[in-house]
C-alpha cells in the first residue's frame, strides 16, 4: 500500500517537471509569467 502511494507521488512529480520544462522552454523570461510560476509552486506543494 505504501509503495503505491510513493509510486503515485513519483508519477505526479514527473508530470509536473515535464510541464515545467515545457513552459520554461529554455527561456528564463517564461518564469516571470505568473501562470508558469504556478506550476513550480504546485510541484513545491506536492513534495
Amino acid at each position: 500500500m505504501k509503495s503505491d502511494v510513493i509510486l503515485n507521488k513519483i508519477s505526479v512529480i514527473e508530470r509536473c517537471l515535464k510541464r515545467i520544462r515545457e513552459e520554461y522552454n529554455g527561456d528564463p523570461k517564461n518564469l516571470q509569467n505568473y501562470t508558469k510560476q504556478a506550476l513550480h509552486h504546485k510541484l513545491y506543494l506536492i513534495i
